[in-house]
């Protein structure tokens, strides 16, 4: 729905009152729908209609639209019959179609008219469309409300207007107040010293360094000593007495007081004008405050502390790929020691390369997942050198190396070791690559330093030229504010209101100096090529810095062996240069220079490049010689903030990497004050302890350990050290639970504050702890089952072979009682052995998730007898009274009948191997409501409270060794595995010399059904 503008309304209101009026006559139509469409054909043929960009409609009491104009395809792209019979909300996007549905209704409840409602609308290609609806309520002829006739008009094109005029109006406002707060910020403060009269000479912003009124000031020479702060005021007169009598030049800085008492840092230097018999007369000098450089410079010194610190205590390997190409950009080395591969040859393959192809898939499905928050860790292999494949643990995040977005991913190996001293090795190998990375970036951290130092040794040169040129600022007040303009706009930009500043400030030089043409031009690093990167050109000339791209130095080898020099260029008629310089003077002629001026950057240190003027339209007529150090100080200006903008890049690169580093690493990163324990810094990974970072933030780091004494241990250790690896300490979780970890940290001291803290990083090793534990109690069981089934296996094979052996030998002279009883022993010894065997390779089954069994009906009283029958002879050699309860009526199972026979053979062969002589074993079966029971007691030795749950454990026996009843404790544990996969149960009930009793309980079978197999299956 859509509707007019402001202006176009009126008239249409209008028409619409007149319709109104009329409403009998014009309402009459609508009573069938075929009349309706007449009429709403006639009106769109009428000459209003034909005037208007609108589309009118007309909707029934409940909203449909019963008549659409057919300009509605302009607005929304639909043709007028796909409207008809739905509500206009059936077009909105949902939350909107609720709002408007719902002013709707209320209109239609007060028959009320629509008055310019705003509403959006999808149009049929998807776009969201803006329409202003108007309307009336229509009634028929026997006066009852019959719904709503009005007309919508397209305003998304005016609210898009508005939307980018009030962006524009924000950005504008945005600007001006940038530009007023650099021009304010501009503080270079002028001077002037009368050496005989003792007199000094301040500007403005002399005053404001200084933080006096300008009737307080004397003008004496003692009310400058007044302001020094009272640590520097001997070494401050010195070096100007020193710079009066001739020693060295006058550049020094100092702190002032403020009578507020604040402190302030000053650079400053002056020049001596000396009269013709070399007398001393004036100082000429600059003041500026640096107090906030001084101040950056600690934080810097700080973090790039801290930085060093974090470094110290990574174990783990770090690759950063390209996210376009996948190609490895930078790893450490770490990453070199877990592949094998050189870190040169890594930087030659791809992140995939890593990985074994049979999980690269599932790899950067977890990256995926990462990315989406919904997963923190990955676990991987990666595949070395070698061909071995190590499993691993990544972290991975988005970071900026260069001005490429890439994906860091830090590696951690996750090999569980086999035995305790492996596990050592490897973790000693994990931190010697630690070091080796923190080395590494030990040596970033130094270059970095280097760099800045370079920076700031550029910036004292800058100050030098600028003391070098006072005279002539102080002379020429239109250079002056020259100079004070540029400084204003380059103070303190960067990023793009650079650019806009460093083109403004080319603007100011060109008009004062009345050039046609001002430009910057910049070496590339390997000081080959060189290139047009700012220009300003008067009103008529044209721009050339497109054409001036990437052109090689060896070109204009006259100018550019100059400039490389630091040499200024004043050329005041370019037809007049010299025959060694013919192609610079065929370049510039082509280009029609009639003068040129070329100002390189007056230190070595800066990045190469110069600042340049041309005339074109007339010659060079205000600008001399002894201008062009002026010049040669704006373009050390220019370049310096540049310079500052690329240093100022490059940290905030390094700290957006360091700090991508510090929120990904697993192991805890933590700051601790050595004096108040008070915890100063501390990783987001502390999360793995329960914790969130502000809730250990600042809090004593005492509260944490299990054992203060413990904490005492670490200090004395790190104190006589420096620094501690692989030192275990036991901390609490924020649930109480006390775990073990290593911690890898150092003793440092801290900037600009000096105090003495401890730096690391902590790595839970509780899981570790358990898997050492575990492996020592796995190789014990080991042994005790290699033992006991030796012993098992021997024991029926050499019954089986000294009595087959005397069959052999003896045949003859045998009775037949007595050769039927030794081949009963040969077959029962034999039933034995493979009844362990069977138990050895139904563990072999169910572990590797190959056992099957098929679900069958039966009645268990069958099975029972047959094993029953089987263990008899046992029980009679024994004593031990075998007895078989049978219940009353029948009781069906659905069990797998072959694996039953097992868990009862088991079950009665246990009883009756812990029951002593004249004792008895009894098995029973009896029913409930949904399962069946099966239970055997016997009058055996027992088995203790605290052993009822570790029976069903595999390899344990819980027999007094005094008894030495053999066994390999496999037995329990095989029926614990059969009844719980086939959805039963088994308990105990036992006290020592009282006996025990096992029941099982099986799932009923219905009373109904018949003994088949009603269902196969492969558990796994």
């Amino acid at each position: 729905m859509a509707g007019l503008s402001s202006d176009a309304i009126q008239p249409l209101m209008e028409s619409l009152a007149r319709v109104e009026t009329q409403s009998a006559a014009i309402c009459r139509p609508f009573m069938d729908e075929r009349k309706t469409a007449e009429y709403f054909q006639t009106l769109e043929k009428s000459v209003l209609h034909e005037t208007l960009s609108d589309w009118l409609w007309q909707v029934d009491v409940q909203g449909n639209y019963i008549s659409v104009g057919s300009k509605v395809k302009e607005s929304l792209g639909y043709e007028p019959e796909e409207l008809l019979g739905k509500p206009p909300f059936a077009f909105m996007p949902p939350e909107e179609a609720v709002r408007v549905s719902g002013i709707f209704g209320s209109l239609v409840e007060s028959r009320q008219p629509i008055h310019a409602i705003e509403n959006i609308n999808i149009h049929k290609d998807g776009r969201l469309i803006t329409l202003l609806t108007t309307g009336i309520p229509i009634y028929d002829d026997n006066g009852a409300f019959a719904g709503y006739s009005g007309l919508d008009r397209d305003i998304t094109e005016e609210r898009m207007m508005a939307r980018d005029l009030e962006r524009l109006d924000n950005e504008n406002r945005e600007l001006s107040s940038r530009m007023k707060a650099a021009v304010d910020s501009a503080g270079i403060g002028i001077w002037e010293y009368d050496i005989a009269g003792s007199l000094l000479v301040w500007d403005d912003w002399m005053y404001r360094l200084y933080g006096i009124e300008p009737d307080r000031f004397s003008g004496a020479y003692e009310a400058w000593e007044q302001g020094l702060h009272p640590d520097d005021m001997d070494r401050s007169v010195g070096e100007l007495r020193d710079a009066i009598g001739g020693g060295k030049p006058f550049d020094t800085e100092f702190r002032v007081v403020h009578p507020s008492g604040d402190v302030h840092h000053i650079k400053a230097s002056a020049v001596v004008l000396y009269d013709e018999a070399g007398t001393p007369l004036k100082m000429i000098g600059a003041n500026y405050d640096i107090t906030k450089r001084r101040h950056l410079e600690d934080e810097l010194a700080a973090s790039v502390a801290q930085l060093n610190a974090l470094y110290e205590g990574i174990p783990d390997a770090i690759v950063v790929a390209d996210v376009e190409t996948k190609r490895i950009v930078h790893c450490n080395h770490a990453a070199e020691e877990m592949t094998g591969v050189g870190v040169a040859d890594l930087k030659l393959r791809t992140l995939h390369s890593l990985h074994p192809a049979d999980v690269l898939d599932e790899t950067l499905q977890g990256f995926e997942r990462q990315s989406r928050g919904v997963q923190r860790v990955v676990e991987s292999e990666v595949i070395t050198a070698a061909g071995s494949r190590i499993p691993v643990s990544i972290v991975a995040s988005g970071v900026l190396f260069g001005d490429r977005p890439c994906l860091m991913g830090v590696f951690r190996d996750i090999t569980e070791s086999k035995e305790a001293e492996q596990a050592i090795r490897l973790a000693n190998q994990q931190l010697q690559a630690s070091e080796q990375q923190l080395m590494a970036a030990n040596q970033q951290l130094q270059a970095s330093e280097q760099q800045l130092m370079a920076a700031n040794q550029q910036l004292q040169a800058s100050e030098q030229q600028l003391m070098a040129t006072n005279q002539q600022l102080m002379a020429k007040h239109g250079v002056q504010g020259l100079l004070a303009n540029v400084s204003a706009y380059l103070m303190t930009p960067v990023g793009e209101v650079l650019d806009e500043s460093i083109e403004h400030v080319l603007g100011l030089v060109g008009s004062f100096t009345k050039a046609d043409r001002c430009y910057i031009f910049q070496f590339t690093d390997d000081g080959m090529m060189v290139s047009n990167t700012y220009e300003w050109c008067a009103a008529g000339v044209a721009a050339k810095k497109h054409g001036l791209q990437q052109l090689a130095v060896d070109e204009f080898p006259w100018w550019m062996e100059r400039i490389k020099r630091h040499e200024p260029i004043f050329i005041p008629d370019v037809s007049a240069l010299p025959v060694e310089a013919k192609l610079e003077k065929e370049s510039l002629e082509h280009q029609d220079i009639r003068s040129l001026v070329a100002v390189p950057v007056s230190t070595a240190g800066f990045s190469g490049g110069f600042l340049g003027l041309d005339w074109v339209n007339s010659s060079v007529l205000n600008i001399h010689e002894d201008h062009i150090p002026l010049l040669q100080l704006a373009s050390d200006i220019i370049f310096g903030s540049l310079n500052r903008e690329k240093s100022a890049q490059q940290i905030r690169e390094r700290e957006a990497k360091y700090r991508a580093i510090f929120e990904s690493i697993q192991d805890v990163y933590v700051e601790v004050n050595l004096a108040t324990g008070t915890i100063e810094e501390i990783s987001p990974s502390i999360s793995s302890f329960g914790y969130t970072r502000d809730e250990i933030l600042h809090r004593q780091s005492l509260d944490y350990y299990v054992n203060p004494e413990e904490r005492d241990r670490l200090i004395s250790a790190l104190v006589d050290r420096g620094s501690l690896r692989d030192f275990e300490a036991h901390f609490l979780t924020k649930s109480g639970e006390s775990i073990t970890v290593s911690l890898a940290i150092s003793l440092i001291k801290g900037v600009p504050d000096g105090l003495m803290k401890i730096v690391g990083t902590m790595r839970d090793i509780s899981e570790q702890k358990k898997h050492e534990c575990q492996i020592q109690e796995n190789i014990r069981l080991k042994n005790d089952f290699i033992s006991s089934v030796s012993h098992e296996l021997r024991t029926p094979l050499f019954s089986i072979l000294g009595f087959s052996s005397t069959l052999l030998k003896e045949s003859g002279s045998l009775d037949p009682a007595t050769r039927l009883e030794f081949t009963s022993i040969i077959h029962d010894e034999s039933v034995r052995l493979s009844s362990l065997i069977e138990d050895i390779l139904t563990i072999s089954r169910i572990d590797s998730g190959k056992a099957k069994y098929s679900s069958q009906i039966f009645d268990p009283v069958k099975p029972v007898s047959a094993v029953v029958a089987i263990l008899r002879r046992q029980a009679e050699e024994k004593g031990i009274e075998l007895v078989e309860e049978k219940p009353d009526r029948e009781h069906r199972v659905v069990f797998d009948q072959d694996s039953f026979k097992q868990v009862m053979m088991n079950l009665l062969g246990n009883a009756l191997k812990f029951t002593p002589k004249g004792g008895r074993v009894k098995v029973s079966i009896s029913g409930a409501e949904e399962m069946v029971s099966i239970t055997v007691d016997d009058t055996g030795i027992g088995i203790a409270a605290s052993d009822h749950e570790k029976i069903f454990d595999r390899f344990y026996r819980s027999v007094p060794s005094a008894l030495q009843i053999e066994g390999t404790g496999l037995g329990l544990a095989i029926v614990k595995d059969i009844v719980e996969m086939q959805e039963g149960s088994i308990g105990v009930q036992s006290e020592l010399d009282r006996g025990s009793q096992f029941t099982v309980l099986l799932k009923r079978a219905e009373e109904a059904a018949d003994e088949v197999v009603v269902q196969s299956r492969v558990t796994e």
